[in-house]
Protein backbone atom coordinates (compact mmCIF):
# COMPACT_ATOMS: atom_id res chain seq x y z
CA UNK A 1 0.00 0.00 0.00
CA UNK A 2 2.82 2.36 0.82
CA UNK A 3 4.44 1.72 -2.57
CA UNK A 4 1.15 2.54 -4.29
CA UNK A 5 0.78 5.59 -2.08
CA UNK A 6 4.30 6.77 -2.98
CA UNK A 7 3.63 6.08 -6.67
CA UNK A 8 0.32 7.96 -6.49
CA UNK A 9 2.01 10.84 -4.66
CA UNK A 10 4.70 10.99 -7.37
CA UNK A 11 2.01 11.04 -10.10
CA UNK A 12 0.15 13.81 -8.25
CA UNK A 13 3.41 15.78 -7.88
CA UNK A 14 4.20 15.30 -11.58
CA UNK A 15 0.67 16.33 -12.52
CA UNK A 16 0.85 19.40 -10.27
CA UNK A 17 4.30 20.30 -11.60
CA UNK A 18 3.03 20.03 -15.16
CA UNK A 19 -0.02 22.18 -14.34
CA UNK A 20 2.21 24.74 -12.61
CA UNK A 21 4.55 24.91 -15.62
CA UNK A 22 1.59 25.26 -17.98
CA UNK A 23 0.12 28.01 -15.80
CA UNK A 24 3.45 29.83 -15.71
CA UNK A 25 3.78 29.60 -19.50
CA UNK A 26 0.24 30.96 -19.89
CA UNK A 27 1.00 33.77 -17.44
CA UNK A 28 4.17 34.71 -19.36
CA UNK A 29 2.28 34.67 -22.69
CA UNK A 30 -0.50 36.83 -21.24
CA UNK A 31 2.05 39.24 -19.79
CA UNK A 32 3.80 39.53 -23.16
CA UNK A 33 0.45 40.13 -24.90
CA UNK A 34 -0.37 42.76 -22.28
CA UNK A 35 2.98 44.49 -22.85
CA UNK A 36 2.41 44.51 -26.62
CA UNK A 37 -1.08 45.92 -26.19
CA UNK A 38 0.21 48.50 -23.71
CA UNK A 39 2.91 49.64 -26.16
CA UNK A 40 0.42 49.83 -29.00
CA UNK A 41 -2.00 51.85 -26.86
CA UNK A 42 0.73 54.20 -25.72
CA UNK A 43 1.85 54.74 -29.32
CA UNK A 44 -1.73 55.54 -30.34
CA UNK A 45 -2.12 58.01 -27.46
CA UNK A 46 1.16 59.74 -28.35
CA UNK A 47 0.15 59.97 -32.02
CA UNK A 48 -3.22 61.47 -31.08
CA UNK A 49 -1.53 63.99 -28.80
CA UNK A 50 0.88 64.92 -31.59
CA UNK A 51 -2.06 65.38 -33.98
CA UNK A 52 -3.66 67.79 -31.49
CA UNK A 53 -0.47 69.87 -31.16
CA UNK A 54 0.03 69.93 -34.94
CA UNK A 55 -3.57 71.06 -35.46
CA UNK A 56 -3.17 73.87 -32.93
CA UNK A 57 0.09 75.01 -34.49
CA UNK A 58 -1.34 74.86 -38.00
CA UNK A 59 -4.27 77.02 -36.94
CA UNK A 60 -2.12 79.72 -35.28
CA UNK A 61 0.70 79.69 -37.85
CA UNK A 62 -0.89 82.34 -40.14
CA UNK A 63 -1.43 84.60 -37.13
CA UNK A 64 2.18 84.17 -36.01
CA UNK A 65 3.49 84.91 -39.51
CA UNK A 66 1.40 88.09 -39.65
CA UNK A 67 2.62 89.17 -36.21
CA UNK A 68 6.24 88.56 -37.13
CA UNK A 69 5.87 90.62 -40.31
CA UNK A 70 4.32 93.42 -38.23
CA UNK A 71 7.25 93.28 -35.83
CA UNK A 72 9.62 93.50 -38.77
CA UNK A 73 7.77 96.59 -40.03
CA UNK A 74 7.88 98.12 -36.55
CA UNK A 75 11.64 97.56 -36.45
CA UNK A 76 12.03 99.41 -39.75
CA UNK A 77 9.83 102.22 -38.50
CA UNK A 78 11.93 102.47 -35.33
CA UNK A 79 15.07 102.79 -37.44
CA UNK A 80 13.47 105.54 -39.54
CA UNK A 81 12.30 107.34 -36.40
CA UNK A 82 15.78 107.08 -34.84
CA UNK A 83 17.50 108.52 -37.90
CA UNK A 84 14.84 111.21 -38.27
CA UNK A 85 15.22 112.19 -34.61
CA UNK A 86 18.95 112.55 -35.05
CA UNK A 87 18.46 114.69 -38.16
CA UNK A 88 15.95 117.06 -36.56
CA UNK A 89 17.68 117.32 -33.19
CA UNK A 90 19.37 120.58 -34.18
CA UNK A 91 17.55 122.47 -36.87
CA UNK A 92 20.31 125.01 -37.43
CA UNK A 93 23.03 122.48 -38.21
CA UNK A 94 23.25 121.04 -41.68
CA UNK A 95 23.96 117.29 -41.68
CA UNK A 96 27.37 116.21 -42.98
CA UNK A 97 25.89 114.84 -46.19
CA UNK A 98 24.21 118.17 -46.84
CA UNK A 99 27.47 119.98 -46.27
CA UNK A 100 29.23 117.58 -48.66
CA UNK A 101 26.65 118.25 -51.37
CA UNK A 102 26.85 122.01 -50.87
CA UNK A 103 30.64 122.04 -51.05
CA UNK A 104 30.73 119.80 -54.12
CA UNK A 105 28.50 122.15 -56.09
CA UNK A 106 30.35 124.92 -57.74
CA UNK A 107 28.26 127.70 -58.97
CA UNK A 108 29.44 129.42 -62.05
CA UNK A 109 28.66 133.06 -61.51
CA UNK A 110 28.56 135.22 -64.57
CA UNK A 111 31.41 137.71 -64.68
CA UNK A 112 30.55 141.34 -64.54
Amino acid sequence: IQKKKKGATKEVKDSLTEKLETSLENAVEQYEEFESYEQLSLRQVLQEERRHYCTVLESIKPFLIAEISLLDEVYHLEEVLKVSSQLISNVGVLPQTGQDVASSLQLDLPER
